[in-house]
């Protein structure tokens, strides 16, 4: 008997320990693959905490960032940018002179824009409402009055000078027969944060007036006056001594009374326009094309290049040719 438990013994042991491994492989999920799927599970647990930390850490810069935007804002509901955004732009127009004035916005009727991270939240539960969120709203406005160029140019310079956002979607001028008087039509966009309000509300930019009065003296739009009629002149009669008529002082070409009034780009290519700010000529030049002794080279942006001799000068739109700033070549 002691021999055959010698033998049972080991055996049941054995068998002890089978029956634990195999109860812990079921156990730990190694045999129905529900370990790989809690791993899985942990992974993406642990790739949100670290997301969420991420997020935590750049939250402070987003809001600083966030909050230079608000601060150029006219408010946080559609009552109150409906109503400062007509103040603005009526205080505008009247400070820059224009008559017949009057501004509209799309009040109510403006467009709001969800949140970009739509796709990230569901469609029930808690999450429902962060999917909804307007992320910022739109406000629409038009503005009509009439005025001379030199008071429609103030208003678009202020206007654009102004400290809160904005875009303009459309600068139309429509003159009279004359060109004294022109009629304007400015459309523009601005949009806000829902009940996000700045501390302060943006004040007024400061505007080039040198650069408005020169534009505005150079009215394209005006028809000049007909020259006065030639008065014919008696031929003096021959002197009796001929005396050496003395030599003509050099006459140069006045450059500082032709004034480049636009740049653009039409059917034949780019072109720029002159005028002549005392006879009130005009030329068009083509690049190639010669005022003077200056040669016409190119045309970027709202400035025209030309070629004097060795040198090469750019002018911008509402500056003389004497005005010469030397380009890179």
């Amino acid at each position: 008997m002691n021999r055959i438990a010698r033998f049972i013994v080991p055996l049941v042991l054995i068998a002890i320990l089978l029956v634990g491994f195999v109860g812990w492989l079921f156990g730990s999920g190694r045999i129905d693959g529900s370990q790989a799927d809690l791993i899985a599970r942990r992974d993406t647990f642990v790739k949100a905490m670290q997301t969420v930390r991420a997020q935590r850490k750049d939250r402070p810069e987003l809001d600083r960032r966030e909050n230079v935007f608000v601060d150029r804002t006219l408010g946080g509901s559609i009552e109150s940018v409906d109503s400062r955004l007509r103040e603005r732009l009526y205080a505008l127009g009247s400070a820059a002179g224009l008559s017949e004035l009057t501004v509209s916005t799309t009040g109510t009727a403006s467009s709001s824009r969800g949140t970009p991270a739509r796709r990230e939240f569901d469609r029930r539960g808690t999450q429902r409402a962060l999917r909804d969120e307007i992320d910022f709203v739109e406000v629409g406005a038009t503005v009509v009055g009439e005025g001379t160029l030199e008071q429609v140019l103030r208003m678009i310079g202020w206007l654009d000078a102004d400290g809160w956002v904005k875009r303009l979607a459309q600068i139309q001028m429509n003159p009279n027969p004359d060109g004294s008087e022109i009629r304007l039509t400015l459309r523009l966009t601005t949009l806000f944060l829902p009940d996000r309000v700045a501390a302060e509300l943006p004040g007024p930019g400061e505007l080039d007036q040198a650069r408005i009065t020169a534009l505005a003296g150079l009215n394209p739009f005006q028809i000049p006056a007909p020259p006065p009629p030639e008065t014919p002149v008696t031929p003096a009669p021959d002197p009796i001594v001929v005396t050496p008529a003395p030599k003509p002082p050099e006459i140069r070409f006045p450059y500082d009374s032709w004034v480049l009034t636009g740049v653009a780009v039409g059917p034949d290519g780019p072109e720029a326009w002159l005028r002549n700010s005392s006879s009130k000529k005009r030329r068009t030049l083509r690049p190639g094309g010669s005022i003077g002794e200056a040669v016409l080279v190119r045309i970027d942006g709202d400035e025209a290049a030309f070629k004097l001799g060795e040198a090469t000068f750019e002018v911008r739109i509402g500056r003389t040719l004497a005005t010469r700033q030397d380009a890179n070549q």
